[in-house]
C-alpha cells in the first residue's frame, strides 16, 4: 500500500482496510481456521470499544421499531438465550425455521414491500408482520435489524462463501454469491475481555425442494458422433412438499460425466454441454430434447436440469440417479517407421515402432485422462513365431513397442495387428458380458522386413563424466555405418539424434542432424567422429536424465538402425534466479521470491542442491533441497545496519544436473528518521505563513540524515468527524499538506515555510 494514510484491522474472521489518499496494491493474508469453545461462547457479550454497528434510523426507532423488538424480545426469551451467541443463534434460527405460528418462505422475487404503508414500509416491520417472505437479501436486512435491537453491534455484508477448493485456490460461481451479517463480539470479564472480532452468520429460510415426475427420457446410450439422434428428457417440475406445479420456470439441459452432477450449476454447467433450455408450462410440464455442441469423454454421464430463480423456485441442479452410457469407437494408428500401412523393420536391427490413440468422434480428447489404457502389438515371424507386445498409452494417446528382428529373417512381408480390448467404465474384471464405453478395436497391417545397415555408436559430452552433457559445450558422437553380412561396406546416409525426458512415455524430440559420407571417413571408410554444441536454443528438455536415440538412414535402404540409450545421460543446465529486490526496512523479517528455471526458461527441472543467501558478507539464509522450483529467502537485516546499499549474493552449491550459480545484486536498507522540530510561530492565524525547521537524525545511531537526498514533508491533521472505526479505535485525520522540501545533504538540517489553511 502506498499513499499517506492506511490501516488495517483484523479479527479472526474479517480484515477492515482502512484507506484515506492512497490505494492498495497487494493484499496478501494469512486466514487461519478459527474455532470458538463452550467457555468462550457461554461468556459472550456484545463488543463495548466502539459505537460502530449500533445505530438504526431515526425513523424506524420512532414508529416500526416497537413490533420488530417485541418479536426480538420474545424470540431471545423464549429461547433462554443468555450469552450474545446464544441470542445470535435463537434470532437465526427464527428467521430459518420459525416457530409454532411462524414459518418464513424464501422467495426470490422478494416480499413485495411497497412505500407509503407506514410501518409496513419498513421492511423488517412487513416481513415478520405482513408479508412472512423474501429474498435473502430482505431476511439478511431483518437479521441485521434485530440483532442491532438486542443490542449487538451488527453490519451486512455481501459477497462470496463457499466455493470449490481446487487444490491451490477456490473457485466460485454465481451459485456461491449471498448475504450474511458479522457480529462484533468480545468475552466477558470471566474470560479477559478478549475482543473475539467479527463473526459471520446467515439467516435465510431453506430453498424449496422440487422434483420432476411423469419422467421420460431417453436414449440410455449415446454415441459421441451423435448417430443415437437428439437427447430428450420430459416431465413435470413441481414443489415437493405439497406437489403444486413450478410454473413459468427457465431451465436448461446438461449432459456431464456422472461424477460431475454437483457442479451443475458451477463448473460443469458449460454451453458446449448444454443439450437445450426451455421453460415449464402453467401445469409445470416442459419438453427438453437436443445434442450438446461436444459430448463428454466415453464413460457414464448424467442429465442435469438447471433450474433458474423465479419467486419460490432458487437455483439448483436436479439430478436423476440414472445414467447414459456414452460410447465410441477408437482409431490405432502407426507414425513410424514408414509407411503406415506397411511399416519397414530392418532384419537384424531393434526398432522402436510408435503409434497414437484417438478417438474416433469430437472432440479429441486425450485418452490417458480417460483411464489407463494398452494397446497390444501381436505379430508372426519366421525366426521366433508369435509375439505379443503390450505398450501403455501415454499422453496425446502416444504408444511405443520396441521390436527385435533377427538378422536370420526372410525379407519381405508378414502378418501384424493393432489391437484394443476395449474399455468400460465399471465391471473392469468382466464379471458379466462387458458393456464397452470404448469398443474393442483391431487394426490388420503388414510389417516390411528389409535390409538394414549396422549403426555403432558412442556418444560423450567434455566433462570428466562424459555421460553428463553440459549445456552450451560440445557433445562428440563416433562410431560406424556398415551394411550387414559378411563383406560389410561402408553407407552413406543421415545419422539423427533424438533425446527425451527419462521415465517418460511420449515421442523423442529431434535435435539435430548429419549427413555422412566418404568426406566424414576418419581411419577407416564408414567410420565417423562429428561434434555439435550442445546449445541452449538447441535443446529444449530441462535439466535432468533423458533417453537417446540415434538413428541412422542409410540411401538405398528402406529401413534404418536405431540405438537407444535409456538411463546412460543426462543434461546438465544452469539455473537462472528471477526475483525483485525492493528497499527494505531494517529490523522487519523481509521474504524475496525467486523463481527457479532453467536453460528452458522453464521450471520442469529438479532444482535440487543447497541454496545461500549472504547479505553483506554474512550469511542470512540457506535450504537443501527445495521441494518446489521456488524459494522463499528469508531474511532481517539488523537494527544496527547503517542506512545504506548492501551486497545481496544468493549461491547455488549446484547438484549432478546443474552447474552452481550465482546472483550477486545490490539492496537497499531504510532506516528510520526522527525529526527535531521548531515551529516559527507558536500561533498561527488561519491564512498566515508560519515555518518550520529542524534536523532529520538516524533514529538508532542518533546522527544526522546526511546525502541521500532525502526529502520532507509538513502536514496538518485535522481530527475527523466520521464515527469511530469498527475497532473503536478514531477515524483517520484530514490530512492538509502545508509544505515539502529537501534535506541539506551536508547538514541534515531543512526548514519550510508554509500558509496555514482556512479549517
Amino acid at each position: 500500500m502506498d499513499g499517506q494514510q492506511r490501516g488495517l484491522n483484523f479479527s479472526n474472521f474479517t480484515r477492515d482496510i482502512l484507506i484515506d489518499q492512497s490505494t492498495v496494491d497487494t493484499l496478501y493474508v494469512t486466514a487461519p481456521q478459527v474455532f470458538f469453545g463452550p467457555q468462550i461462547i457461554a461468556n459472550s457479550t456484545s463488543f463495548s470499544g466502539s459505537s460502530y454497528a449500533y445505530d438504526l434510523p431515526d425513523d424506524f426507532l420512532g414508529k416500526s421499531s416497537y413490533f420488530v423488538e417485541e418479536v426480538t424480545q420474545t424470540v431471545i426469551n423464549e429461547s433462554g438465550a443468555f450469552s450474545a451467541w446464544d441470542k445470535v443463534l435463537a434470532i437465526q434460527d427464527y428467521l430459518i425455521n420459525g416457530n409454532a405460528s411462524t414459518n418464513f418462505t424464501l422467495n426470490y422475487d422478494g416480499s413485495g414491500r411497497v412505500d407509503g404503508l407506514d410501518e409496513d414500509s419498513d421492511i423488517a416491520h412487513w416481513i415478520l408482520n405482513g408479508s412472512q417472505e423474501g429474498s435473502c437479501d430482505e431476511f439478511t436486512t431483518v437479521f441485521s435489524v434485530m440483532l442491532r435491537l438486542a443490542g449487538i453491534p451488527t453490519r451486512k455484508v455481501t459477497g462470496f462463501a463457499g466455493g470449490t477448493w481446487t487444490g491451490k485456490s477456490f473457485e466460485v460461481y454465481g451459485k456461491d454469491f449471498t448475504r450474511w451479517v458479522e457480529v462484533h463480539l468480545e468475552t466477558n470479564q470471566n474470560q479477559g475481555g478478549l475482543d473475539m472480532g467479527w463473526i459471520p452468520f446467515e439467516a435465510c429460510p431453506p430453498m424449496a425442494e422440487l422434483e420432476v415426475v411423469d419422467l421420460d427420457w431417453g436414449p440410455t446410450w449415446v454415441e459421441r458422433n451423435l448417430s443415437t439422434g437428439d437427447i430428450w428428457l420430459n416431465g413435470t417440475l413441481q414443489f415437493a412438499d405439497n406437489e403444486t406445479a413450478a410454473e413459468n420456470v427457465t431451465m436448461y439441459l446438461y449432459l456431464v460425466r456422472s461424477n460431475d452432477t454437483g457442479d451443475v450449476p458451477g463448473s460443469a454447467a458449460l454451453s458446449e454441454h448444454l443439450v437445450d433450455n426451455g421453460t415449464t408450462d402453467a401445469n409445470g410440464s416442459f419438453s427438453l430434447n437436443g445434442t450438446p455442441e461436444k459430448v463428454i469423454n466415453p464413460g457414464f454421464g448424467s442429465l442435469v436440469i438447471h433450474v433458474f430463480e423465479k419467486g419460490y423456485v432458487g437455483s439448483q441442479g436436479i439430478t436423476f440417479t440414472w445414467r447414459l452410457n456414452i460410447s465410441d469407437d477408437a482409431n490405432l494408428s502407426i507414425g513410424e517407421p514408414p509407411p503406415p500401412d506397411e511399416p519397414m523393420l530392418g532384419a537384424g536391427v531393434e526398432t522402436l515402432v510408435t503409434g497414437d490413440m484417438s478417438w474416433a468422434s469430437t472432440p479429441y480428447n486425450d485418452p490417458s485422462e480417460l483411464d489407463s489404457l494398452q494397446v497390444i502389438l501381436n505379430y508372426t515371424t519366421a525366426s521366433d513365431g508369435p509375439i505379443s507386445l503390450i505398450a501403455d498409452v501415454g499422453a496425446g494417446g502416444y504408444y511405443e513397442f520396441s521390436l527385435s528382428i533377427n538378422e536370420s529373417e526372410p525379407l519381405g512381408l508378414i502378418n501384424a495387428s493393432l489391437n484394443f480390448y476395449g474399455w468400460h467404465e465399471e465391471d473392469l474384471n468382466n464379471a458379466s458380458t462387458p458393456s464397452y464405453h470404448l469398443r474393442p478395436a483391431t487394426v490388420p497391417f503388414m510389417f516390411n522386413i528389409t535390409p538394414a545397415p549396422n549403426l555403432t555408436v558412442t556418444l560423450e559430452g567434455e566433462g570428466a563424466n562424459n555421460s553428463i552433457l553440459e549445456v552450451d559445450s560440445q557433445i562428440y558422437l563416433n562410431g560406424t555405418v556398415l551394411s550387414r553380412g559378411p563383406n560389410s561396406e561402408a553407407l552413406n546416409g543421415t545419422l539423427i539424434l533424438k533425446m527425451r525426458r527419462a521415465n517418460t512415455n511420449g515421442p523423442f524430440t529431434t535435435l539435430t542432424s548429419w549427413y555422412l559420407n566418404d568426406s566424414n571417413w576418419t581411419s577407416s571408410p564408414g567410420e565417423f567422429s562429428v561434434s555439435w554444441l550442445f546449445s541452449a536454443v538447441r535443446v529444449p528438455l530441462p535439466a535432468g536424465e533423458v533417453q537417446v536415440k540415434l538413428e541412422f538412414d542409410s540411401e538405398g535402404l528402406f529401413a534404418n538402425d536405431q540405438v537407444t540409450f535409456s538411463d546412460e545421460y543426462g543434461i546438465r543446465s544452469y539455473v537462472n534466479f528471477a526475483y525483485t529486490l525492493q528497499p527494505l526496512p531494517r529490523g522487519n523479517l523481509a521474504v524475496v521470491e525467486v523463481v527457479l528455471t532453467d536453460h528452458t526458461n522453464t521450471s520442469l527441472a529438479d532444482f535440487l542442491g543447497t541454496y545461500i543467501l549472504e547479505l553483506n558478507g554474512t550469511e542470512e539464509w540457506n535450504i537443501t533441497d527445495p521441494s518446489e522450483p521456488r524459494l522463499d529467502v528469508a531474511f532481517t537485516p539488523p537494527w544496527e545496519t547503517f542506512a545504506g546499499d548492501y551486497s545481496w549474493v544468493l549461491n547455488f552449491s549446484g547438484s549432478t544436473w546443474l552447474q552452481p550459480a550465482e546472483a550477486v545484486d545490490v539492496v537497499r536498507i531504510q532506516g528510520r528518521a526522527n525529526a527535531t522540530v521548531q515551529l516559527g510561530l507558536e500561533w498561527t492565524p488561519r491564512g498566515a505563513t508560519n515555518w518550520v525547521a529542524g534536523f532529520a537524525n538516524d533514529i538508532f545511531h542518533d546522527i544526522p540524515v546526511l546525502g541521500n537526498n532525502s526529502s520532507v514533508v509538513v502536514q496538518l491533521l485535522v481530527p475527523s468527524t466520521l464515527p469511530p472505526a469498527p475497532d473503536g479505535s478514531p477515524a483517520p485525520p484530514v490530512i492538509h499538506r502545508l509544505a515539502s522540501g529537501w534535506i541539506d545533504n551536508a547538514t541534515g538540517a531543512t526548514t519550510s515555510a508554509s500558509r496555514c489553511p482556512r479549517v
